[in-house]
């Protein structure tokens, strides 16, 4: 976990820039927060108008938890911000929310099932995975109140019709997790488009190795690949952290 803020900032920079890596971001519109560190009414969020690619730690913008600007440039997204901004305050654990809205990850979000048993990687998503119906764009204190309460504990989110969300106690937690989603929506889809029967994953497989799924993702994974994960995205692009 982030020591300080300028190590906040770092990790949630090289976020943004493992998503725009991925394809996974959406021109200007995906937002990341991370809570700073020794500020738990305070948050870093993506700057509107950047894609993920052109973030660096500097551009971040620190916001309170009603999204009001405390330092930086700004502006932020304030119509996507409220979904960020409840869930900070429902989940005081809760250090970092990732939310992207990719292909595979809303197509998924909108099949009727949702995430489906059918690879080893969806073993680490089902058993910590939350839903939340679409409610058209926008969104007010009740709904935030009904979207917290469909995440819950979970640390993995499809909201329904509009993208996959993770949260962590650090951006390398999130990170994780959303890489675990991403990568099990775009399985399930390349699957079901295949033109033949699949297999699903047996009921007493899945059910035995949920709770090793969940201490695997709540302890060791994040950190042990944050490493790797900096070092990517250093080599790839060393302005990141400027």
């Amino acid at each position: 976990m982030a020591a300080n803020e300028q190590e906040q900032r770092r990790d949630l920079a090289a976020a943004h820039r493992l998503i725009a890596m991925e394809g996974w971001d959406d021109m200007i519109f995906t937002m990341l927060t991370a809570r700073v560190p020794g500020e738990p009414d305070r948050l870093l969020v993506s700057p509107y108008g950047k894609m993920c690619g052109q973030v660096t730690a500097s551009s971040l913008v620190k916001t309170d938890l009603a999204g009001t600007i405390i330092e930086g440039a700004g502006p932020i997204d304030e119509l996507g911000f409220p979904i960020y901004g409840a869930i900070h305050r429902a989940r005081p654990e809760v250090n970092c929310v990732l939310h992207v809205h990719t292909h595979d990850g809303v197509a998924v979000s909108a099949q009727t099932e949702g995430l489906l048993p059918l690879s080893q990687t969806s073993l680490f998503v089902r058993s910590d995975l939350g839903y939340h119906d679409y409610a058209g764009i926008g969104d007010d204190s009740a709904e935030q109140g009904k979207l917290t309460a469909d995440l819950g504990e979970h640390g993995n989110m499809l909201l329904r019709n509009h993208g996959t969300l993770t949260v962590g106690k650090s951006v390398a937690d999130a990170y994780v997790r959303l890489h675990i989603l991403e990568s099990a929506c775009s399985i399930q889809v390349r699957a079901l488009s295949g033109g033949v029967a699949v297999t699903e994953i047996a009921s007493d497989i899945s059910d035995d190795a949920a709770p090793l799924a969940r201490d695997f993702m709540d302890g060791p994974a994040g950190d042990t690949a944050w490493a790797a994960l900096l070092a990517r995205v250093e080599g790839a692009h060393p302005d990141f952290a400027n």
